[in-house]
């Protein structure tokens, strides 16, 4: 997406998500249509007690979109289906992907959800932008994690995760959100039952809340963190301000932390958002969520109507949804 007279170009795809379902003791692993079965193999325990014994494994016929079904469930507290899907890397998950594995489910409730937003070259965005501006949420930059070439934040047993690396495949700079279950928003709720088929509305809805609630980049105020460290520390203001400029230039998170050692309560109220950079990053989230719901409820309505839940009419937009 390229935003009227500047040069921010960013593009939103869906990654990555993942749900477990509910189905009848001995059901068969369904055929998903577009879809063939590479294998189906017996999964090996590493460490952790196996939730699942087996994976099958299926692929797009038309991408490179994958299928991990998991299923034969070792733990009473498991359902007994768990799904991942996978995306390509050029187009993402498409709605009719999506749709084709859904409309096999009973009582579906993600329970991951991985946004990918690639950024062109010509934004300015890559890891040395990343380091000095971006803010995760509460999550922390994870040195120790993520191998050469890649910026970690977060961790798999935290309620996201995020990655940051050069994205070859598209020519991008690639930032990966991926928010887990307890991060994710409830299902919609009518008279304390649940709405069954309110799938569509929570992808969106977890789409929404990743600007600025986990992602959004900012730069410090340095003039008013100047005047509070001035009238806190006075001669040594100067000198603290200073070190907080060399720690910002390598890292945000770096700066922060520096400015908490010296008994600087809430430093973020030093932060200030990059209003443009943010508002394009919102914009190609909305586009992407509008034209996925759109998709998914056209496949929806070309369903016969024979065991079709009835669905509350909704309007999911932005800040009034």
């Amino acid at each position: 997406m390229k935003r009227a007279g500047t040069e921010i170009q960013c593009t939103v795809r869906l990654d990555r998500f993942r749900v477990p379902s509910w189905a009848k003791r001995g059901m068969p692993v369904p055929k998903i249509r577009g879809f063939k079965t590479a294998r189906d193999i017996r999964l090996r325990r590493q460490g952790k007690p196996l939730v699942y014994a087996r994976v099958r494994e299926m692929r797009s016929n038309h991408s490179a979109t994958k299928v991990f079904w998991q299923h034969d469930r070792q733990r009473g507290w498991a359902k007994r289906w768990r799904i991942t899907l996978v995306a390509d890397d050029l187009r993402g998950i498409a709605a009719w992907e999506a749709w084709s594995v859904f409309k096999h489910l009973r009582f579906p409730r993600l329970t991951l959800v991985e946004l990918a937003i690639d950024f062109h070259p010509s934004s300015g965005v890559d890891a040395e932008f990343v380091r000095q501006h971006a803010l995760f949420g509460k999550s922390r930059f994870r040195p120790d994690r993520g191998g050469p070439g890649q910026l970690r934040f977060g961790s798999r047993s935290s309620g996201k995760l995020v990655r940051c690396y050069q994205k070859n495949a598209v020519n991008a700079f690639r930032v990966e959100v991926e928010l887990h279950s307890s991060l994710l928003p409830r299902p919609l709720r009518d008279n304390h039952l649940e709405i069954i088929d309110s799938r569509w509305p929570e992808i969106a809805d977890a789409a929404f809340s990743i600007v600025p609630r986990h992602f959004r980049f900012v730069q410090f105020r340095f003039k008013a963190l100047g005047r509070h460290l001035r009238r806190r520390f006075g001669e040594r203001g100067d000198e603290l301000l200073e070190q907080t400029r060399v720690h910002s230039s390598q890292s945000l998170h770096e700066a922060l932390a520096y400015l908490r050692r010296k008994g600087i309560h809430n430093p973020h109220r030093f932060l200030q958002p990059m209003k443009q950079l943010n508002t394009a990053v919102e914009q190609a989230i909305d586009e992407w969520a509008a034209d996925f719901l759109r998709q998914c409820r056209e496949l929806d309505e070309m369903q016969p109507n024979t065991d079709k839940p009835k669905r509350r009419e909704q309007t999911f937009l932005r800040g009034g949804r």
